[in-house]
């Protein structure tokens, strides 16, 4: 999981016991965000904060696709979230597949449910091995059979570390 921002880096601590580390908030959510590596079932996934902060031509070095907005433990606002795709992944070089799977969450974000779960239903069955294609058809179809509630906006809240 990577985040990008200040932190307080050095060596802190005591006389007798002291280490080089960072700390910090920014720290605590590119901690989090390695941690739901499991829960997304992917290899890296990295904030808007950092997505933002490389220049536009290094962006074009790698193949990103948006995986949620969440709020993580400890945290008021939420954060828009991205899995770093690798060249060995089924969709590292599908384009279409990719573009499609933006236009699903938009649709999701927007509450258009139907229709999200209309292309995240195609793309699983194109690539039934990718878990987030499942995740957000899964939760697509409880959203047509029980809306979210008003003021609803994406944010998918954890609970655990």
């Amino acid at each position: 999981g990577l985040n990008t921002g200040e932190c307080s880096v050095g060596n802190m601590g005591s006389n007798q016991i002291f280490s080089y580390t960072a700390l910090g908030d920014n720290m605590n959510l590119g901690a989090r965000l390695e941690s739901l590596c499991k829960f997304y079932g992917v290899q890296l996934n990295v904030s808007e904060f950092t997505i933002n902060s490389l220049p536009e031509d290094k962006k074009k070095e790698f193949v990103f696709r948006t995986l949620d907005k969440v709020r993580v433990k400890g945290k008021e606002n939420s954060v828009t979230i991205y899995e770093v795709m690798h060249p060995s992944h089924p969709l590292y070089h599908a384009k279409e597949e990719l573009k499609l799977h933006e236009e699903g969450f938009s649709a999701y974000l927007n509450q258009e449910f139907q229709k999200a779960r209309d292309i995240f239903s195609n793309l699983l069955a194109k690539f039934p091995e990718d878990p987030s294609f499942e995740r957000l058809l899964h939760i697509c179809e409880e959203f047509i059979n029980l809306p979210p509630a008003p003021g609803w906006d994406g944010t998918y809240t954890h609970k655990s570390k």
